[in-house]
């Protein structure tokens, strides 16, 4: 049973901010699945989804930087 929840941000070059989500990832779907939610506006940015292949549980600990959608979340 793997499920795990992040508070993760993302650099916005053109805004020049960060913007904050919250991450969640469901391994015990199949295929796994992720879902984002912003942080500011309350609302749901990323809806629940296939997670990339190239993602695995692993890889996601504090600190490590993986791409989600062409994004850098850190």
């Amino acid at each position: 049973m793997v499920k795990l929840c992040f508070h993760v941000t993302f650099y916005d070059r053109v805004a020049d901010l960060d913007r904050k989500y919250i991450l969640n990832y469901d391994g015990d779907a199949n295929p796994a699945m992720i879902d984002m939610y912003d942080v500011k506006n309350r609302r749901t940015f990323l809806k629940r989804t296939a997670c990339p292949a190239s993602i695995t549980p692993g890889m996601l600990v504090p600190g490590n930087t993986v791409t989600i959608m062409s994004r850098q979340i850190q």
